[in-house]
């Protein structure tokens, strides 16, 4: 089915119009998210449209795991069935024309899972996390909620996609099963219980220094704590590097504002066209920073070849070889990284590398 996809081009839910795409979906095409696939109504937090593809998807219960009874469907179809049940929805742009952060993350985890005949969970114990030297508590979703620190909301944003942040902060583990919000994932026992690894961006979990161990292993181009070697160095140049098509970049500006950003949010590119002329290019998995992008952002966070992320709870970390630094950032808080001193250019960033005093030469 993967290699017979459909693109979406225009029409209703009820009559979409659709063409074949031009090659198939590659394992490349999902890491730096060029693929066409697409996270239902996950723009809707940025105040975009639900498009067509979108509306599709969630009508095959598909949806984003924002609440119980998502999440309750997601455990039941588990990896192989939700990435089989994609295979027949429609792309929403041909592979390699444009980027929309998606389930693309999703669907490597599964090309994992048949290509090594392992589960998930447990490929990246055996494979990642162990040779990493992470400990016990590094990896998918504990069945026993309390192995978790708590995740807060601002109460605003459940009113709202735009927050506000001088509301108080929610602990999501005091919300009822039918509350809409990020932190469904993080206490539902369905998806706990499953014991499963289905969500390849989301349902990982970390120590703090265990984020320091996979962020210093990129920082040194693929050698671990120990001195052992995760990756060889060509291929963690290659995966900290800029891996668009054509070694184009995003075309977003700083805080989403680009043709085709989204929202006003200080965090990574949901969506972007692809351009030549971009401050920021995409490797496999994160944002890296091009050549000139201090200049042109008035911003010293922004060193080329720095790599960078930032998760949905406001997390981030930033591997930058030129400097020999590696940062972790963790606040646990959904929204946070929106304010302005936060994420990958606010003024805590800033600070960090105005007290660098001597380059790594």
């Amino acid at each position: 089915k993967w290699a017979q996809q459909q693109v979406y081009i225009s029409g209703d839910a009820a009559s979409p119009n659709l063409v074949p795409a031009s090659r198939p979906v590659t394992v490349r095409d999902c890491l730096t998210h060029t693929s066409g696939l697409y996270y239902p109504g996950l723009l809707l937090m940025f105040n975009a449209d639900l498009s067509v593809p979108e509306q599709l998807m969630i009508g095959r219960g598909l949806g984003l795991p924002l609440d119980h009874a998502q999440c309750n469907a997601v455990a039941e179809l588990g990896l192989a069935g939700y990435v089989d049940a994609q295979a027949d929805l429609p792309l929403k742009f041909q592979p390699g024309s444009a980027f929309e952060y998606g389930t693309g993350h999703m669907v490597v985890g599964r090309v994992i899972e048949v290509a090594s005949g392992m589960p998930l969970a447990d490929f990246m114990r055996k494979e990642v996390l162990d040779p990493l030297g992470c400990s016990e508590a590094t990896g998918w979703y504990p069945k026993d909620k309390d192995g978790l620190m708590p995740m807060y909301v601002f109460a605003s944003s459940l009113e709202s996609p735009k927050v506000d942040f001088s509301t108080p902060l929610v602990d999501v583990s005091t919300l009822g099963p039918t509350s809409h919000h990020f932190g469904s994932m993080h206490i539902n026992d369905a998806l706990r219980a499953s014991g499963a690894a289905i969500y390849g961006d989301a349902q990982l979990i970390a120590t703090i220094a265990d984020c320091l161990r996979l962020t210093e292993m990129l920082t040194h181009y693929g050698r671990t704590a120990d001195g052992g070697h995760l990756l060889a160095p060509a291929t963690a140049r290659m995966l900290i590097g800029n891996c668009l098509p054509q070694g184009q970049a995003l075309d977003w500006n700083i805080g989403g504002r680009g043709s085709l950003g989204v929202g006003d949010a200080f965090v990574g590119p949901m969506r972007a066209a692809l351009t030549s002329q971009g401050i920021v290019g995409y490797g496999l998995g994160g944002l890296t920073w091009r050549p000139g992008a201090v200049e042109r952002a008035g911003n010293i966070a922004c060193q080329p070849g720095a790599y960078n992320w930032q998760g949905a709870a406001s997390t981030m970390i930033q591997a930058d070889p030129a400097k020999d630094l590696s940062i972790v950032f963790m606040s646990q808080c959904v929204g946070a990284m929106n304010q302005p001193e936060l994420g990958p250019f606010g003024s805590v960033m800033q600070a960090v590398y105005q007290s660098i005093v001597d380059d790594i030469v």
